[in-house]
């Protein structure tokens, strides 16, 4: 829509202005940011703990690239999982043994804190197993196919501003094509149908963007907002099945938690926060006495996987 390198043009297509300058420069800036972020998007590890698979291409990236402050935690915190899942699946099979030799017929059976048997992990809140990247994902969003990798807890920022660029690079490109049709003296269908093309790619942009903007500022993930009756930590004490987010503590901590800062408070809760399950939560990220590390506990994991899986 601008002349190149002195190309023969008319005169009469090429808008001119101020307005236009900024018009072109917004535009091509938040092109050039839009492919940065999209770049940021899949090549960053969304937080993946658990057990590395052959096939996970992001896990063999990450591992060839050098370590990072980041990638430490994320093997501490799987590691620590692990001994939990251990811990739990053995307290499993010793209340077993002794429901079965009671003549009780009546007790209900022993209960589970949220596991992964694919990762032999204590799951997190807030975590998913990830059939495509076959990993947990420490605050999973969901899976895009578009940039190629799964959104969680460290590339939800580059994907909220892929967003965000990706729809003003396309609302700028509308103005520009808008402005370039009203001003041509000649019908190019060319130009009218790839313009309108790409114009169409507007609005799911700018509802995508919308939407995780409610999400934002309401600390929610995809995952759990399409999920929210599927959870307990999401349900109210006094009112079990009423919708209640223990996440959502202010605008400003919001945001900055899921954008700027993601820490282990984004997927933690405190006594003060909530009061379902909080033995369970506090069991997900607790000390962990080693008791797994007994001579039987691999032995029980082949015994019990076929009761608990």
């Amino acid at each position: 829509f601008i002349p190149i390198f002195g190309a023969s043009v008319d005169r009469e297509m090429v808008p001119t202005g101020g307005f236009i300058i900024v018009l072109h420069m917004c535009t091509l800036t938040c092109m050039l940011f839009m492919w940065i972020t999209l770049w940021l998007t899949y090549s960053t590890d969304p937080g993946s703990i658990g057990r590395t698979t052959a096939n996970n291409t992001h896990s063999n990236k990450n591992n060839r690239n050098r370590k990072t402050n980041k990638n430490t935690e994320l093997e501490t915190l799987a590691t620590k999982l692990q001994l939990q899942y251990d811990e739990a699946l053995q307290k499993y099979a010793l209340q077993q043994e002794v429901d079965d030799t009671t003549t009780s017929t009546t007790s209900a059976p022993p209960s589970l804190p949220p596991l992964c048997h694919s990762c032999h992990i204590l799951k997190p809140l807030r975590s998913k197993h990830c059939r495509i990247q076959r990993k947990c994902v420490l605050l999973f969003d969901h899976y895009c196919p578009f940039v190629g990798n799964t959104i969680g807890m460290y590339n939800y920022r580059y994907f909220y501003a892929f967003l965000f660029f990706f729809t003003t690079s396309e609302i700028g490109f509308v103005i520009t094509w808008c402005q370039y049709l009203l001003r041509a003296t000649r019908w190019d269908r060319f130009v009218f149908t790839s313009g309108l093309f790409v114009g169409v790619f507007v609005f799911p942009a700018s509802i995508m963007f919308c939407y995780h903007s409610w999400l934002l500022v309401t600390n929610l993930t995809t995952n759990e907002h399409q999920n929210k009756r599927r959870y307990d930590y999401l349900q109210q004490d006094s009112n079990p099945g009423k919708f209640y987010n223990p996440f959502d503590r202010g605008f400003f901590w919001n945001v900055s938690s899921r954008l700027f800062f993601p820490c282990e408070q984004s997927f933690t809760l405190s006594s003060g926060d909530h009061g379902n399950n909080l033995d369970d939560d506090d069991a997900l990220l607790g000390d962990n006495d080693g008791s797994a590390n007994n001579k039987d506990g691999k032995e029980q994991h082949r015994n019990l996987l076929a009761h608990v899986v």
